[in-house]
């Protein structure tokens, strides 16, 4: 192998994906710009813009409800939805979906979303697979992929609070 081979076999090797970084400086910027109760006003806004009418609870007077979502006309649709937000990095046990369930029927909902950054545990993901046609999970990857296709639509204040700009990188090593 000549140097030259050498040198491309070594930039390869230590090749980082941009795509990667720029993700974790969007969750470490989410982190501390909507730390705590604001995640629920972040997830509420996507909701927003995704067209539903939605209702955020206070900060610790919630009950188990961050957020009340409904489509249709004046949100009174038939597409009602109970989201619990958490926004710290440990993962949500099987009481949190549990409070959730009971949560989705006392509102009358007709689903429940869970939106954990840290991600459930084992007995909470089979809690969630157990009731699939009731309950939905957005972890971080789910709530970057909310973000990123409402993110022109949200509101300037958010906008300022979480400054993106779209690129465009070439891929390395085959198609995705």
């Amino acid at each position: 192998m000549n140097a030259m081979e050498q040198e491309e076999t070594e930039a390869e090797d230590y090749q980082t994906d941009i795509e990667d970084i720029a993700h974790q400086q969007i969750i470490s910027l989410i982190k501390s710009e909507f730390a705590g109760h604001a995640l629920a006003d972040l997830v509420a806004e996507i909701m927003r813009v995704k067209g539903y009418t939605t209702k955020v609870s206070p900060p610790d007077t919630d009950g188990g409800v961050d957020i009340l979502a409904a489509g249709g006309t004046l949100g009174l649709g038939e597409d009602r939805i109970c989201v619990q937000v958490k926004s710290g990095d440990g993962v949500a046990n099987h009481d949190v979906v549990l409070r959730l369930i009971g949560s989705v029927s006392n509102t009358q909902a007709q689903t429940g979303l869970l939106v954990s950054i840290g991600g459930v545990n084992a007995v909470a993901q089979k809690e969630l697979d157990n009731n699939f046609f009731k309950l939905r999970l957005w972890q971080m990857p789910d709530l970057l992929k909310a973000l990123f296709r409402t993110y022109g639509e949200l509101s300037d204040e958010t906008r300022a609070k979480l400054p993106l700009k779209q690129i465009w990188a070439p891929m390395t090593g085959g198609t995705n």
